[in-house]
């Protein structure tokens, strides 16, 4: 079959009203097994967040579409009755080759998501608090293990750091994101400007979009003409990208495969910076499909994890792959020490070029 007839198959047994955005106020008592009655409306559902609310469907190819949904197909044409354990784990699989590392499907603790590769470069030297920021020796450290919108004197703090320090370093190792709201105020001092974090925001135009997006704050679309699937949200193309102006002393960005989402946009945000060096790993490569919503399933109170904004970036299409850094670091080595190194290292360079002129 076709991926439309495909999509027009798995959805023939779901509306929109049973796009259910999971919250506290939502309880769903499970069963244990699913009759195929319930299985087929449990597919449909899925496959209804899956093509008419997720908003990186749009944008993936066909064959990964048509793999997707071959394997929702089997499961929607089941004729005997299966566990809940054993339907979690199929529709888990059915999605787990789509390349986003923001799509999850969960069942209460549980989780099926892509598995990183994952390379220890040393501990955030935060750990154990969401950031830490302190001056040592030639160097201010800004530790940042989770991304919160506020933190009280964050921006104070950091800039003291700074403007007492020879070079910056912030470590982002283990940092999976949150809110982008306190790193990209750290990014535009660095900088010296407001720097975006993607080139282009598209949403999905659908009314089960519309429900993903009420169940994380509504993005405020009213101005948007909803007819059209996806619609651009916003874009930065027409506007020339900020001048430099901002700090000129080295800046290290501390990362391992850990590293995503809100954490990777400030690496977005740092790109241009002239005296930028990534040290560690690849980020994880999980910045396009953003702004998650969870929807739940009727009948088994599984949810899937859904990204609301898809984002066009500069760098292109990093999904999976993440940002390469400027000095890998190997497995076992601290990405801290070598970022020191690197610093004296270039300094004395600097210094013995200078004395060679004179």
């Amino acid at each position: 079959m076709k991926v439309e007839e495909l999509e027009e198959k798995l959805l023939s047994c779901s509306t929109s009203e049973d796009v259910v955005v999971l919250d506290d106020t939502v309880k769903i008592d499970g069963v244990k097994e699913l009759s195929p009655e319930q299985i087929r409306k449990e597919v449909s559902v899925f496959a209804r967040i899956l093509v008419n609310g997720y908003c990186g469907w749009p944008f993936h190819s066909k064959p990964l579409k048509q793999r997707v949904l071959s394997k929702l197909d089997k499961l929607f044409d089941a004729d005997t009755p299966m566990s809940v354990d054993d339907f979690f784990e199929k529709l888990g699989d059915s999605i787990v080759k789509v390349p986003d590392r923001h799509i999850k499907v969960k069942l209460g603790d549980r989780q099926i998501e892509r598995e990183k590769d994952f390379i220890n470069v040393g501990d955030n030297v935060g750990k154990g608090a969401d950031y830490k920021i302190e001056n040592s020796g030639d160097f201010a450290i800004i530790a940042v293990t989770k991304s919160r919108p506020s933190w009280d004197r964050f921006m104070e703090q950091a800039k003291t750091a700074i403007d007492n320090a020879k070079a910056v370093i912030i470590d982002l190792r283990g940092n999976g994101g949150g809110s982008s709201l306190q790193t990209s105020l750290l990014a535009e001092y660095l900088y010296g400007a407001d720097t975006p974090g993607c080139t282009s925001v598209y949403l999905r135009g659908t009314p089960e979009g519309a429900i993903l997006r009420e169940g994380n704050g509504g993005f405020g679309t009213n101005d948007f003409d909803l007819s059209k699937d996806p619609f651009l949200y916003w874009t930065s193309k027409d506007t020339p990208y900020p001048e430099f102006s901002g700090i000129k002393n080295p800046v290290y960005i501390l990362t391992d495969r850990k590293v995503g989402s809100a954490a990777e946009m400030f690496i977005t945000q740092m790109s241009r910076h002239p005296y930028l060096k990534i040290v560690g790993t690849n980020t994880a490569g999980c910045e396009i499909y953003g702004q998650c919503s969870r929807a739940v399933l009727p009948n088994t109170g599984i949810a899937l994890q859904v990204g609301n904004k898809y984002r066009e970036l500069e760098a292109g299409n990093i999904e999976l792959k993440g940002y390469a850094p400027h000095i890998r670091v190997q497995e076992g080595s601290d990405a801290l020490s070598v970022a020191k190194a690197d610093f004296y290292k270039t300094r004395n360079l600097v210094k013995k070029a200078g004395c060679q002129k004179s």
